[in-house]
């Protein structure tokens, strides 16, 4: 395979089963997560799996490593985190991790000009609050719900919304966004090796919504009216939350 990759929360889980996947093929795969003793432990597990493989694993140096990328795995989550828990700059711990600890604007880019990114999402038609997104108006911020799973499933139509943001605006330089609904880890792996490689994902697919194993699915009508603008006939949410989202991430 002889690509390069960037996994995030690819340690465990569905994330683990992907690096290795991509190890076997001979990828150079750069693992992203908050704890290098996992890193360690997972590269180790997967190098007696595949002890032929000529490819690499290693924590994420990116930038001072590497001139190409060819994929990258927004992957990393949490769930189930205790109502009110809060990352360290003050956001709902989940939209924190799950949205915000994603967004990047600068990276190298493959020598065909074709770098994909897949964001991980999740089932958005079992019990996503109706919009997707609650805000409110007044305060201009998300709405903490008092049921976590719901703040959590609010983080994933998060996921949707940056996929489609981020298609709009890297799309002229060649880069590829899509939202990737995932199924247990290994076959949550099959989605996204389909999103990051299949030739049926192809430019005009930017921003495509991509469901188990491997298809073009449709979001819920709810959340599909927020990825389009009020021009568009839409909620606007989709450019609301990436407002916010810039907002919150404009200091680092």
């Amino acid at each position: 395979m002889g690509k390069v990759f960037i996994v995030t929360g690819g340690a465990v889980g569905i994330g683990f089963e992907l690096v290795k996947m991509l190890y076997e093929k001979n990828g150079t795969v750069y693992i992203a997560t908050r704890s290098r003793e996992k890193i360690s432990r997972a590269i180790n597990q997967i190098q007696q799996v595949h002890p032929t493989s000529h490819g690499k694993m290693m924590p994420l140096k990116f930038l001072a490593s590497e001139t190409r990328l060819d994929v990258l795995f927004h992957n990393a989550s949490v769930t189930a985190t205790s109502v009110g828990s809060k990352s360290a700059q003050g956001h709902e711990l989940q939209m924190a991790t799950n949205d915000l600890a994603h967004i990047t604007q600068h990276g190298p880019k493959s020598p065909t000009d074709r770098v994909r990114i897949v964001w991980v999402s999740s089932m958005v038609g079992l019990g996503t609050p109706q919009g997707g997104i609650v805000w409110d108006e007044k305060a201009k911020q998300l709405t903490l719900l008092p049921d976590t799973l719901d703040n959590y499933m609010q983080s994933k139509v998060g996921m949707v919304f940056l996929a489609h943001n981020f298609a709009q605006r890297l799309g002229k330089e060649g880069v590829l966004s899509m939202g990737a609904v995932m199924k247990g880890p290994k076959n949550g792996a099959y989605t996204e090796i389909f999103a990051g490689y299949s030739p049926e994902v192809k430019t005009e697919n930017n921003g495509a919504f991509i469901i188990p194993w491997g298809r073009m699915g449709s979001l819920p009508d709810h959340v599909a009216a927020g990825v389009k603008s009020k021009t568009k006939g839409g909620t606007g949410a989709s450019e609301t939350f990436w407002d916010w989202c810039e907002g919150a991430v404009k200091v680092f």
